[in-house]
């Protein structure tokens, strides 16, 4: 397909999103005083963790319950991460030490040695993990592990966690005693950190720095506040927190890096309607043709239009959408499913639907391809089994069924020949995925 194309079937099906879109709940079972922090694919189920919650939540049959045992001495969840098969876990300090853990299919284990911040009235929280260049790299709020002085970011040997040059330091106004590194990236073959600390190594870098395996270097001159995530899309690097200016570029919450500079991007967020309250940028998630932004907002703004819209908004490039007016509170977690989005955080309506703290927004339903084909899928009118005609591997892909509603019916491997149970006469829409990523949605008719 030419360059010329595939630009047009972007355009096209960006077009479709309002028209055919809709938010659905995702399930109940979250715990009432539960904030969903963010989700993860785990030996083919989806999982939700919550804070102040140490729980890690399992969507089954469309409904969420709690299957892996909670988190060791945690007061929630920050993040889940999967390597190499291998389940782990960071989470916030109950007390004056913490670790890194991993599931062993049925207790969790600790990684290395205990994670510790003296001296510091905040406890050693861990906030995330990244395999960069076959290393596992952790962040968070600790200038110890076991006796040796490691600050803000660690690696792991194969044995033990070690100091990556120095280290990073130090808070910026208004939170100096807070030394909070949030996330960790890859942009560029290089490994970026974001969060609220002034130095790395011996570079002050303001709340941003990136790492080439063997020295820190600085963004920018970074931000004024303190950054919370970052996200690239049509290979810029967005930076999204609560800081107004990027190294002397006047931005509200937002700001991209153009390689050399940071940039006002054209969108932006505000708090409107609540006196008091100031907006930040917690998360990014970019698909095919759009960059969804997740946080703490009731109006979004591309350049001085203001939308009303809540939690959650999608940017493609040209134009903004507030998905229905968003949900009606701060949103943290976001995740692609085939068809649409999935959201978490701390609301109950997902544009003026019930939806009890993750909720799925469909922007797909009707478009029966992306692009070119992959596959072929026949029957399309099928009575209890479909066949899948194309070349893939097995370990790679999946196959995801849901109803009209959008509401998932089935999942498993992709094979040649999928075969469904009980299912009433409809239309359903079949998703493949490879490595989570939406390959092709096919409309199917039940007879």
């Amino acid at each position: 397909m030419s360059i010329m194309k595939k630009t047009l079937s972007l355009i096209l099906l960006l077009v479709s999103f309002q028209a055919s879109a809709q938010w659905y709940s995702a399930g109940t079972g979250i715990a009432t005083n539960d904030f969903v922090i963010g989700f993860a694919e785990y030996q083919n189920q989806t999982l939700a963790y919550t804070y102040p919650d140490p729980s890690v939540y399992t969507n089954v049959g469309g409904n969420w319950s709690i299957q892996l045992p909670p988190l060791p001495l945690a007061a929630g969840v920050h993040k889940l991460e999967v390597i190499d098969s291998v389940l782990y876990a960071m989470s916030y300090a109950s007390g004056t030490g913490n670790r890194v853990y991993y599931y062993d299919g049925s207790a969790w284990q600790a990684l290395g040695g205990a994670f510790a911040n003296p001296g510091n009235l905040n406890y050693p929280s861990l906030y995330d993990m990244l395999e960069y260049h076959d290393t596992i790299f952790v962040c968070g709020e600790f200038s110890r592990v076991g006796t040796d002085t490691i600050s803000g970011i660690a690696k792991w040997n194969g044995t033990a966690w070690e100091e990556v040059r120095d280290g990073l330091h130090w808070g910026m106004a208004p939170y100096t005693s807070t030394m909070y590194p949030h996330q960790l990236f890859e942009f560029q073959s290089e490994l970026y950190v974001i969060g609220n600390f002034v130095m790395a190594g011996i570079d002050s870098v303001n709340g941003i720095a990136r790492w080439n395996g063997t020295s820190w270097s600085k963004v920018g001159n970074g931000f004024n506040k303190v950054g919370y995530g970052m996200g690239e899309f049509n290979g810029n690097l967005y930076a999204g927190g609560e800081f107004t200016s990027a190294s002397g570029t006047s931005v509200s919450c937002i700001a991209k890096w153009d390689g050399t500079n940071w940039l006002d991007p054209g969108f932006s967020v505000q708090v409107e309607n609540t006196p008091g309250v100031h907006a930040f940028v917690h998360s990014f998630l970019s698909v095919p043709g759009a960059l969804f932004v997740a946080g703490g907002f009731d109006h979004v703004y591309l350049g001085a239009t203001s939308y009303q819209g809540q939690g959650v908004f999608m940017y493609n490039g040209f134009n903004v959408d507030t998905l229905l007016g968003g949900v009606n509170s701060d949103v943290e977690a976001l995740m692609q499913i085939p068809g649409g989005i999935r959201v978490g955080g701390g609301f109950s309506l997902a544009g003026g639907i019930v939806a009890d703290k993750v909720a799925d927004y469909y922007y797909l339903l009707g478009v029966e391809e992306i692009g070119e084909k992959q596959f072929v899928v026949y029957p399309t009118y099928f009575e209890n089994s479909i066949r899948v005609q194309g070349a893939f591997d097995q370990s790679s892909y999946r196959y995801e069924l849901r109803d009209i509603t959008g509401k998932l019916i089935d999942r498993g491997i992709l094979k040649n020949e999928i075969t469904f149970k009980s299912l009433p006469s409809g239309v359903y829409f079949a998703s493949i995925v490879k490595n989570g990523r939406l390959v092709q949605v096919e409309k199917l008719v039940k007879k």
